[in-house]
């Protein structure tokens, strides 16, 4: 775990976290690693809820267990800047209990999401661990609503009744908090990626645009926010409390 300096490497940091932590805890429902890795303290934010430690923890992924006790997950990708590591994932779940007031459809559904994590590397310790998925949105695709309000509160979306007047918000508030003016196309695609979505899919969720053109938008976000990489601009949304805006607070 350490070079010949005695620090820990980065990969070797990325494979105990994946190896010991991640696929055991999702893949094998190994409850006991959050106690092992997370902080006492540490800052936990999910889609379920938000808390503080391990307990905030185990509880957000025992309701998830309750609705998928099947739930199969791979990591895609990984991105590591120090102390900061972001995960992107994709699942398999069969959807066996309620969640999100939404009744059981027994089926098989595909997640993905992104897990943005502080890391205090000398005690290999998650001191932040903010968890964005879109488990609504394909839950809310596949079966019938049970509340004449599905959404919860803490559930931004941008595609429900009220979406031009939360879209103006959305860019008021973007331009508010950075300085920095996005056309609504710009901010329609900011949303997606920040959720993880490839830019095949957020051309598919954005009403069948070319992938030429949200690659365009993408590089125009960039530009706008003077970032060279996804890692820097998911961190300055979150610095900014523009991520809160697109996936709630």
């Amino acid at each position: 775990m350490s070079n010949s300096n005695g620090s820990t490497t980065e990969n070797n940091v990325l494979e105990k976290l994946t190896q010991e932590f991640v696929l055991p805890l999702w893949n094998e429902h190994k409850f006991e690693v959050i106690d092992k890795f997370v902080a006492p303290q540490a800052d936990i934010h999910t889609t379920f809820l938000i808390g503080k430690g391990p307990e905030a923890m185990r509880q957000s992924i025992e309701e998830t267990f309750k609705a998928f006790p099947v739930f199969e997950l791979t990591v895609q990708a990984i991105i590591q800047q120090g102390s900061k590591v972001t995960y992107k994932w994709r699942a398999f779940a069969e959807h066996r209990g309620s969640i999100l007031n939404i009744k059981p459809t027994n089926k098989r559904l595909e997640f993905h999401g992104i897990v943005y994590g502080e890391l205090d590397l000398k005690k290999l310790l998650i001191i932040q661990y903010h968890s964005f998925s879109n488990i609504p949105q394909v839950l809310y695709s596949n079966i019938e609503k049970t509340t004449s309000d599905p959404f919860p509160s803490h559930v931004v979306l941008l595609d429900h009744e009220n979406y031009e007047k939360e879209i103006s918000d959305l860019l008021f508030s973007i331009t508010n908090l950075t300085g920095v003016r996005l056309s609504r196309r710009e901010a329609e695609c900011l949303n997606y990626w920040l959720k993880g979505y490839s830019i095949k899919e957020t051309a598919r969720q954005l009403g069948g645009l070319s992938v030429k053109t949200i690659q365009v938008f993408r590089d125009n976000i960039r530009k706008k926010f003077n970032v060279a990489s996804y890692h820097a601009l998911f961190d300055l949304m979150q610095k900014t409390g523009v991520l809160a805006l697109f996936l709630g607070s």
